[in-house]
């Protein structure tokens, strides 16, 4: 899940102009369109944002000083799947929680991609508000046998994130060119782009 676009992000400082957030966007709501197209139930089309997206994937963040700017997408529908910073339950007991973007990438101790739209050190306390979410509604419905909702404290989560939890083996690239899947060899050192606060 993510990087519905390739928006650049190599300085996560700066944010894109207003055009090229429009730009950005526009690509964005077309691959969800064409997602939705061929989704059996569009309504359960659920997906996270990586970090080549526009930051108004991020609902609730803002850069610095800078507010978050204003979506131009006016799809609710499909914008209602995004499970940045959410849990919604999918199935009697089986609930989904999504973590979008991406902490810094490290290889040998040194950084090799940048954080977007957070890094490592944010990302702990922006986990509090799902960690939050979580606890409320397993309590909530697992204390209220008269619930509309089977989420209990025996229900399962699912994690959907971007950039996986910290050595987790789809958080590490190991072949020499981490953009293709075919030019053959190994590296010496490991890139680690997992986050340690997705790992607790």
């Amino acid at each position: 899940p993510g990087d519905i676009t390739t928006m650049p992000n190599s300085d996560f400082t700066k944010r894109p102009t207003d055009e090229e957030l429009e730009a950005f966007e526009r690509k964005t709501l077309t691959v969800l369109k064409a997602l939705a197209a061929i989704a059996p139930d569009p309504s359960r089309l659920l997906w996270v944002p990586g970090n080549h997206d526009p930051l108004t994937l991020f609902p609730g963040e803002a850069k610095g000083e800078q507010q978050q700017p204003r979506s131009s997408i006016n799809s609710e529908e499909l914008l209602s799947g995004n499970l940045h910073g959410k849990v919604v339950e999918i199935a009697p007991e089986l609930m989904i929680g999504g973590w979008g973007g991406c902490v810094e990438a490290l290889e040998d101790g040194k950084q090799v991609w940048v954080p977007y739209p957070y890094p490592e050190a944010q990302v702990k306390d922006k986990l509090k508000a799902l960690e939050s979410v979580l606890e409320k509604d397993l309590k909530t419905n697992g204390d209220n046998p008269d619930s509309n909702s089977s989420s209990s404290s025996s229900s399962s989560l699912i994690l959907m994130t971007h950039s996986g939890p910290d050595l987790s083996s789809t958080a590490q690239v190991t072949g020499v060119d981490p953009n293709s899947l075919h030019k053959p060899g190994l590296r010496s050192h490991i890139i680690n782009s997992g986050s340690a606060s997705l790992s607790r």
